[in-house]
């Protein structure tokens, strides 16, 4: 985006703002604005002053943002503390795992996983910008694709599909979507109670989780619960105006003085200037100085040297074997 366009409208905001202070839209589309710009200084000003003096609570863009800031401030403390909440109203938002992904690897942490969760979490339309913007290669982030990504025919593999979800469970019990993802297959396969089961116990707990809502809305319009139908398809748009569990009739329930400002957030956010993966790209060249590489290239480039680092620590604690075959295995892939 033109820097003249960019300032344009953080000043139109910032004065709509002034006048509406609740505006949700305009806020967002704000902090967007002042994320392209690096301020990030003034979007944690911004949204903790937001967050504590306005009825605004359990909106993931805004609660995004606000770790952004605590993320682009390097104030890691606040950002993991950031990270837990912004999980537990939507365990599977991409934005918080792709954020996270950044606090992890300053950790010396898993961070490729948080990074596959983000991708197979984005919307189809923000998929190919990830893809292209940070020269990912598709099937390097769809490993676990089955885990979090239900198939609508799963008639042939709805019994190891399960399994394999309750392998998962097994490995990390306390996981919501992992048991999401049950009572999703169970619906697809038309075992509807099995499935409601599941869902409300996943509610009971992550209450603004919106692929739970969403499940519940379709269960619910499964069973002609019309006022509970319409009451999970609000909550979703309250807890995320660009959920992809949303869907084309989300824009007859905005206001029509709000319609062009939904528009431009939803093009902004499809469009190479997202404010949260152009963030992730920016933070990326800090994290891996070798700018000429390619990011994937990187990241395998730091594997080795984890893994190498490992075989020396058990080289150190006198485990010759296991040191030994870790060596080996390097020189393999080199």
């Amino acid at each position: 985006m033109k820097e003249y366009i960019l300032f344009d409208n953080i000043d139109i905001y910032t004065k709509i703002v002034e006048t509406k202070p609740l505006d949700l839209l305009a806020n967002i589309l704000l902090l967007s604005y002042l994320s392209l710009a690096k301020k990030y200084n003034e979007i944690l000003e911004y949204t903790t002053s937001l967050l504590i003096n306005s009825s605004i609570h359990n909106n993931i863009l805004i609660e995004n943002f606000h770790l952004l800031g605590y993320i682009g401030t390097g104030d890691v403390v606040n950002s993991k503390a950031q990270v837990k909440l912004n999980l537990s109203i939507d365990p599977e938002n991409a934005y918080t795992h792709l954020l996270d992904s950044l606090i992890e690897k300053r950790e010396a942490k898993d961070y490729l996983s948080e990074i596959e969760k983000a991708y197979l979490f984005l919307p189809d339309t923000e998929k190919n910008i990830f893809l292209n913007e940070l020269n990912f290669k598709k099937e390097e982030l769809e490993k676990e694709k089955e885990l979090y990504i239900i198939p609508d025919d799963i008639y042939r593999k709805e019994r190891p599909l399960v399994k394999k979800i309750q392998d998962a469970i097994q490995q990390d019990p306390e996981n919501p979507i992992f048991k999401t993802s049950i009572a999703e297959t169970l619906y697809k396969a038309d075992r509807v109670e099995e499935a409601k089961m599941y869902i409300d116990f996943a509610l009971a707990q992550y209450p603004n989780y919106p692929r739970a809502l969403f499940i519940a809305k379709e269960i619910a319009k499964l069973q002609a619960e019309e006022e509970k139908e319409m009451e999970c398809f609000e909550k979703i748009l309250n807890v995320d105006f660009l959920s992809p569990y949303l869907n084309e009739k989300a824009q007859t329930f905005i206001e029509k003085d709000d319609q062009g400002k939904f528009v431009e957030l939803k093009e902004l956010f499809d469009s190479p200037d997202n404010p949260f993966i152009a963030f992730f790209k920016k933070e990326v060249e800090n994290i891996f100085p070798e700018k000429d590489e390619q990011i994937p290239q990187v990241i395998q480039k730091q594997k080795i040297e984890d893994d190498l680092k490992n075989s020396f620590d058990l080289l150190k604690e006198k485990k010759y074997a296991e040191a030994l075959a870790g060596f080996i295995k390097e020189l393999k892939k080199k």
